[in-house]
């Protein structure tokens, strides 16, 4: 846009040739223009791409191109590119660039702040932009000595009037001002473009066609107008300075208004917003549109398009350079304490975990020789809000650390924050939790779990709660999405209503055989597709009735076709009598029936009496009103198509409500991931029970709702839930597919075996209780289908560390779903419940009594570890999602990451090294004590990577242990030998045809070394193995 500053391009002649061409031609572009300018939009997108991360100003791009025109002048080779770029026509690039620069802008802006500042970027690109416009006409008629009249000035100033939403976004960038004051400039300046081009186009009009406008309208502004240039001094007046002082002017007076609606309105926003609002290439693209007007003289063009460049020369040098510098005068990016403590608190976690990882790579035998200054220096993190002890008082960073003395007991007693932090610290995380379902929604989305729509709507809500002080995001908020209220319902229960009456009773047939049969034909399927064709052959004698040349000509007929399908209604009508009885009356359309025979009766009297008396006038227009009647038979199609509207009106009920279930589901999901999170979200205690609380509130309704639509709707949440399982176990499936297939095990392991369970198949009902706090297990519990809610108090795993802190038992309370598991940590460990179980709906669930429980691990000694195993990988993927560095991981891949875990079992004051082979450690039941460092761990917890030796200190401890990738290669490894060595030998065997199968003999060989998982899997394992060899080996 520079290019368009170069003297050549304002050059009169040049100017009205070029416009001559674009207004006359009926093609805007040349033929030959259109590679070159599809030739400018790939290398804009090219250096876009490249330039992204570079901070490249608007202001050095126009030099570049103000420096391009002037050597267009002056050299040679340069003019023919430059050429190309004056024939450009500036309506093209009104419609073809403006609108790509102006949708950047729009689409970064957020919905719900936009609506609820459009009544502020209302009035400022409306009201605001024609006061400012009328101003700077003003000026332009009675203060410049330029002889111009008020359609120039008016068009003068609508385009100076215009601003540069792109410039003002980008100028306001990283500099720590509100995203509601940025989204108002960016807002206001895609308004203003468009509002400029309007009165641009009108004007054009109006000076098209000349018209006395004052004097129509019976007023003038000459003397108003007077009256200010006599307190304006034009000698003294800075060319460029006015349009700041018309904006500020502007803003000034509409502040009251803006004021009381939006977000709110002050002087420092207003100072802002006058000093942002820059002109660029908008202003400069309507300036050069202006010079296709023929009957505005050259002068005034040259003038007006000197002030345009001026202004938007100045806006780009002075004001984009001295945003950030207005903002921290104005105080708009001052960083709240609470903002410093948050980024504070991160960096000071990032520096921990830091000096941890350096610590255990200073333990690496293969990186002893490093230059660790070097990297420590290397890896040292600033704070950005560059905070320190200086600026921020300590007591703010870390409230739980501050102690006043006590005078007579001398003892150290905690400060607590007082209410106004306490204020603000729930406020800031508030929004933390906000976007943690945000990001939530996100992840469910890219796992398959939330539809692109529901994703969109939780997003949109959560951002709409951002924006309110002190709100959170609860099931209401989503509520209108699964409420089954509206006018689908209302119409389905009329309708059905109308087909099926309520009050119809079920009418047992008669004793009778003739009565019998008739009933039986009544309510058979082809007795009713009989009335439906009768009253489609009845609808094309009503269609000719009412076309009087053909009913006049056909009339004998058509009264005969008449009297037929009469007699044959009132036979339809018996038949349904003598079946239905005295029911028959009770349902809508046999009503409908009996009104068109009696209608149909009285008509055929009427008929035949009509010719024995004189009142013939009188019959004639009672047999046309009868003759209407006859419509009413085309009514019976509409049990047809009322019939099919019910099953349509159920679909979309359906479709909202199975909608509805899934944005509900993910707001579940949504609360149980931010509830992970709260240690991390808040490190004061107050604050984060509060927040404990307001999500255990909220994810308990949510539950409750979710639990209500399965039991109203059992189908529907089959469907969602199968809908949603199906793609994650082939998103599960193909990642596990691109594992094997990267490793080289893609080949078919054989030998695979089904395990059976005894289970008995138990339903309870509605408001049963399964189980109560307190009684001994007396089985295991898979939850089929439903919805129970647990209560009691909160589980122990083990220990009583509540207990022994006196803080007693926490009460506790959840709802489980299907695909839960109720009583197996119990039954394990032989402890009495913690919790009652009710059922919310109507539950089936698999029992394993305990009975068969013991009986199985008596047979098979292994199953106990197995199931160990398995509540230790549940309770291990639980405590590995709190943890800050598993936190980017999805549920599926934490489960493949400990899928080759195993489970030890520690005694009391038994101690366990930690060694290289270990990856993760995760405390799964019971308490364990670091032998160095003396601190007691509590189940669930992950056991830090700094311990190498702990020690039980609980009856019943088990640890999860997840081997290094080099152990879990060399168990793989070493599995794969013991379970595929003799199927190797079968397969050679066969390939081969010297004999099958069953005469392969095994030589006891048992050297192979396998790590140790567990003392007894691996007694169990190696009995099973030689088992099967000696097995096999004797089979004939």
């Amino acid at each position: 846009m520079g290019l368009f500053f170069s003297p050549r391009f304002i050059e009169p002649s040049a100017v009205q040739n070029e416009t001559d061409v674009h207004r006359f031609d009926p093609e805007i572009l040349e033929h030959k223009l259109p590679t070159f300018l599809f030739g400018i939009w790939l290398c804009g997108a090219l250096f876009r791409t490249i330039l992204k991360d570079e901070k490249i100003s608007y202001t050095a791009l126009l030099f570049i191109g103000i420096c391009l025109g002037l050597l267009g002048d002056s050299i040679h080779s340069v003019t023919d590119f430059t050429s190309n770029l004056r024939k450009i026509c500036p309506v093209l690039l009104i419609r073809v660039f403006t609108p790509v620069l102006i949708f950047n802008v729009a689409y970064e802006m957020g919905p719900h702040m936009f609506w609820k500042s459009c009544c502020q970027v209302a009035l400022l690109s409306v009201p605001g932009f024609l006061l400012s416009c009328a101003l700077t006409a003003v000026l332009a008629v009675k203060v410049f000595n330029y002889s111009w009249n008020w359609q120039f000035g008016f068009l003068f100033g609508a385009i100076m009037s215009s601003t540069d939403p792109i410039m003002s976004v980008a100028a306001q960038k990283n500099t720590g001002i509100s995203k509601h004051l940025i989204l108002l400039v960016a807002a206001e300046g895609v308004f203003n473009d468009a509002t400029s081009v309007i009165v641009v186009e009108l004007i054009k009009m109006m000076s098209s066609n000349a018209t006395n406008w004052a004097e129509w309208c019976r007023m003038s502004g000459i003397v108003s107008v007077t009256v200010l240039g006599l307190f304006i001094d034009t000698k003294t007046y800075s060319p460029g300075i006015e349009a700041f002082l018309v904006r500020l002017l502007a803003v000034v007076i509409l502040s009251p208004l803006l004021s009381h609606v939006g977000y709110g309105f002050n002087w420092r926003w207003g100072a802002f917003i006058v000093w942002s609002g820059m002109r660029g290439i908008f202003t400069l693209i309507i300036a050069l549109a202006a010079f296709q007007e023929e009957h505005i003289a050259t002068d005034a063009k040259n003038k007006m398009f000197l002030h345009v460049a001026a202004v938007v020369l100045i806006t780009m040098c002075i004001n984009s350079t001295t945003v950030k510098k207005l903002a921290n005068i104005l105080g708009l990016n001052e960083i709240s304490a609470s903002k410093r403590m948050a980024m504070y608190s991160a960096v000071q976690h990032i520096r921990e975990s830091q000096f941890n990882t350096l610590a255990i790579l200073k333990m690496d035998r293969f990186l002893a020789d490093a230059n660790w200054p070097m990297v420590e220096n290397a890896a040292i993190i600033e704070d950005p809000y560059e905070t320190t002890e200086n600026n921020v008082k300590s007591e703010e960073l870390f409230p739980q650390y501050g102690f006043t003395l006590c005078p007579d007991c001398q003892k150290e007693v905690p400060n607590l924050p007082s209410p106004q932090e306490i204020e603000d610290m729930m406020e800031e995380a508030r929004l933390r939790i906000l976007k943690a379902q945000k990001t939530s929604y996100w992840r469910q989305y890219n796992n398959g779990m939330l539809s692109r729509k529901a994703t969109r709507i939780l997003v949109n809500t959560s951002e709409i709660c951002m924006v309110k002080v002190g709100k959170f995001m609860d099931i209401k908020d989503v509520g209108q999405y699964w409420e089954a209220k509206d006018i689908f319902v209302v119409l389905k229960q009329q309708l059905q209503c109308w087909m099926y009456n309520i009050k119809e009773q079920h009418v047992e047939p008669s004793e009778v055989k003739i009565l019998k049969m008739i009933h039986r034909l009544v309510h058979s399927e082809d007795f009713e597709f009989a009335t439906y064709i009768l009253t489609l052959m009845n609808t094309f004698p009503l269609i000719l009735d009412f076309i009087p040349p053909l009913y006049r000509l056909y009339e004998e007929e058509l009264q005969l076709l008449n009297y037929s399908f009469l007699v044959l209604y009132i036979l339809e009508a018996l038949l349904k009598v003598l079946a239905l009885r005295k029911a028959y009356i009770l349902q809508h359309w046999n009503k409908l029936d009996i009104f068109i025979v009696l209608t149909g009766i009285t008509e055929v009297i009427l008929a035949h009496i009509a010719p024995s008396y004189n009142t013939a006038v009188l019959l004639i227009k009672i047999m046309r009103i009868f003759r209407y009647f006859r419509l009413l038979r085309a009514l019976r199609h509409s049990k047809i198509v009322i019939s099919k509207l019910v099953y349509i009106l159920n679909k979309q009920i359906n479709k909202r409500l199975s909608f509805g279930y899934e944005i509900t589901k993910g707001f579940v999901i949504g609360e149980e991931f931010v509830k992970n999170l709260i240690d991390q979200i808040s490190d004061q205690k107050i604050i984060s029970q509060k927040l404990q609380t307001i999500i255990e509130i909220h994810k308990q309704d949510a539950m409750k709702e979710l639990g209500l639509l399965e039991r109203d709707y059992p189908e529907l949440a089959t469907s969602v839930n199968t809908r949603q399982a199906i793609w994650t176990v082939q998103k599960n499936a193909l990642e596990t597919l691109k594992i094997l297939t990267s490793g080289g095990f893609i080949d078919h392991r054989e030998g695979a075996k089904l395990e059976k369970s005894i289970a008995d198949h138990v339903t309870f009902d509605y408001g049963d209780t399964i189980c109560v706090e307190g009684q001994m297990p007396n089985g295991i519990r898979l939850i089929l289908s439903g919805l129970v809610k647990l209560h009691g108090s909160n589980p122990v795993f083990g220990h009583r560390k509540d207990s022994k802190m006196g803080g007693g038992n926490i009460p506790f309370s959840d709802y489980r779903g299907s695909g839960a598991i109720l009583g197996d940590i119990n039954c394990l460990t032989q402890q009495p419940m913690e919790v009652t179980i009710t059922c919310e709906t109507l539950v089936k669930v698999w029992f394993i009594s305990i009975n068969a429980l013991n009986e199985a691990f008596l047979e098979f000694p292994s199953l106990e570890h197995k199931l160990w195993l398995s509540v230790g990988i549940r309770i291990a993927a639980n405590t590995l999602k709190k943890n800050i560095a598993y936190q980017s991981w999805t549920y599926n891949k934490i489960c493949s990451w400990i899928a080759k875990a195993y489970v030890e079992d520690l005694d009391i004051n038994q101690k366990f090294d930690i060694d290289g082979n270990i990856e993760d450690l995760v405390l799964i039941y019971g308490s364990v004590e670091d032998c160095q460092r003396q601190v007691v761990y509590y189940a669930p917890c992950i056991i830090p990577k700094l311990s190498h030796q702990i020690q039980a200190t609980a009856n019943i401890t088990k640890i999860l242990i997840v081997p290094s990738v080099a152990k879990k290669d060399i168990e793989s490894s070493a599995n794969e030998q013991i379970d595929s060595a003799t199927c190797l030998q079968h397969s050679a065997a066969r390939r081969k045809g010297k004999y099958s199968r069953s005469h392969i003999r095994v030589a006891p060989s048992d050297n192979l070394t396998v790590p140790r998982v567990s003392v007894s899997c691996r007694q169990e394992g190696q009995k099973v193995i030689c088992g099967n060899q000696r097995t096999e080996a004797t089979t004939k």
